[in-house]
């Protein structure tokens, strides 16, 4: 069998490419900065499919792009 990775929570609210989704993930309590195995956060996965509006909101919240800046 193959193996599931599971991913924080915040991620859904990026591949889903809605604000919508990341704002009520943040409100209650989504770690803005979690990273998948490729040490990648939400707001990098944003700014990598060019979501201007999720990017915005998860800079709001304190989100990181960088691997380097946590």
């Amino acid at each position: 069998p193959s193996e599931v990775q599971l991913l924080p929570e915040i991620f859904l609210g990026a591949f889903l490419l809605t604000q919508l989704s990341a704002e009520i993930l943040l409100q209650n309590g989504a770690n803005v900065n979690a990273q998948n195995d490729a040490k990648n956060t939400p707001l990098h996965i944003a700014c990598a499919f060019g979501v201007l509006e999720l990017r915005s909101c998860l800079m709001g919240w304190g989100g990181k792009q960088s691997k380097n800046e946590h």
